[in-house]
C-alpha cells in the first residue's frame, strides 16, 4: 500500500475528525442518492445516511482498506436500509403490496385518473397472482426483486440455497409476466 493511502487508512481507523469530515463532504450526497435509488423517501434517506455515518464512526477501527472507502460506506448503508425495512415491517410481501395499493388509493383525485386506475389494477393483479405462491416464495420475490436485497442476504434470511433462489425467482418472474400480460389483455378486451 502506498504511504499516502496507508496514512489515510490510519486516520480513518482512528476516526480523525478532519478525515471523516472530508469523507462526509465527498460521499454524503452519493449516499443520499443511493438511498433514493433504493426507494426511500427523503426522511428515510436522511435517517439511513445518518445511521451510516454513525456506524462508520463505531466500526472505523475495523476498516482494513481492502475495499475502497466508498464501497465500505455503501455496504454499511445497504445494511441500514435493510434494518429500516425490518423496523418498519416492510419486509412482508403482503404489507409491501398493501402499502403500494394504499398509496395508489390516495391519488384517486389525481389529474390522471386513467394512469392511477391502471396502476391500481396492476397492484390488484400482482397481489392476486402472488397468492398462488408459498409465503417463502413471496418473501423471496419481494426481498430480492422489489427491495433489491442481495442473494446472500435473501438466502440467509429465508434459509434457501443460492441455486434454489435463482431458479425460484426466474420461474416466478416468467410465470408472473405471463399471468399479468394475460390479465392485462383480458382487461382491455372487457373494456372494449
Amino acid at each position: 500500500m502506498k504511504p499516502q493511502k496507508l496514512a489515510t487508512l490510519k486516520k480513518i481507523q482512528k476516526s480523525d475528525d478532519e478525515t471523516i469530515t472530508n469523507l462526509y463532504k465527498k460521499y454524503n450526497k452519493a449516499l443520499i442518492n443511493g438511498a433514493f435509488k433504493k426507494g426511500l423517501n427523503s426522511q428515510e434517506a436522511e435517517v439511513v445516511v445518518q445511521r451510516t455515518w454513525s456506524t462508520l464512526l463505531e466500526v472505523a477501527h475495523n476498516f482494513q482498506g481492502r475495499s475502497h472507502i466508498r464501497t465500505y460506506l455503501f455496504g454499511i448503508m445497504y445494511n441500514k436500509i435493510k434494518e429500516l425495512y425490518r423496523e418498519n415491517k416492510k419486509y412482508s410481501s403482503y404489507e409491501l403490496i398493501d402499502e403500494t395499493y394504499r398509496n395508489l388509493e390516495e391519488f384517486e383525485s389525481s389529474s390522471q385518473p386513467e394512469k392511477e386506475f391502471a396502476h391500481a389494477q396492476f397492484v390488484i393483479s400482482l397481489k392476486s397472482e402472488l397468492t398462488k405462491y408459498t409465503e417463502t416464495q413471496r418473501n423471496a420475490f419481494v426481498s430480492y426483486t422489489i427491495l433489491g436485497e442481495n442473494s446472500s442476504d435473501t438466502c440467509r434470511n429465508l434459509g434457501l440455497k443460492r441455486s434454489h433462489l435463482g431458479v425460484m425467482i426466474h420461474r416466478m418472474k416468467k410465470q408472473l409476466r405471463t399471468s399479468l400480460v394475460d390479465h392485462a389483455n383480458s382487461s382491455v378486451q372487457h373494456s372494449a
